[in-house]
């Protein structure tokens, strides 16, 4: 399996530690990914608006089904505040819940925008 990642955000540590993480994923799972620039991609990080989160202590979001059908999307929460290691560990586990959809859902060849 090959992934296309859309680092669609400007926090420069977020991306850092989302690499970081899918890099752990290709020490586990048979895959590789590379980073894309465009909405043809599989998954999608970015900066959630506010309205996605009930609380700053939700530090990030994937699955967004009441919000868009694009299973592959990954918002962090802008208001919660997150160390180094905070977005590494929390990068791993959304990357887990996207996958865990399954092979019909998970990873879809489309970004949300």
């Amino acid at each position: 399996m090959e992934l296309g990642v859309w680092m669609n955000t400007s926090n420069l540590t977020l991306r850092r530690e989302f690499r970081f993480a899918m890099n752990f994923w290709t020490r586990v799972l048979d895959m590789a990914w590379y980073e894309r620039n465009d909405p043809a991609c599989s998954i999608q990080v970015v900066e959630g608006s506010s309205s996605l989160f009930v609380s700053e202590a939700i530090a990030a979001r994937s699955q967004l089904i009441d919000k868009d059908p694009f299973s592959g999307c990954i918002a962090f929460n802008p208001k919660c505040r997150m160390t180094e290691l905070d977005f590494y560990l929390t990068a791993i586990h959304e990357v887990r819940h996207v996958n865990a959809r399954g092979p019909e859902t998970a990873f879809s060849p489309r970004c949300c925008a």
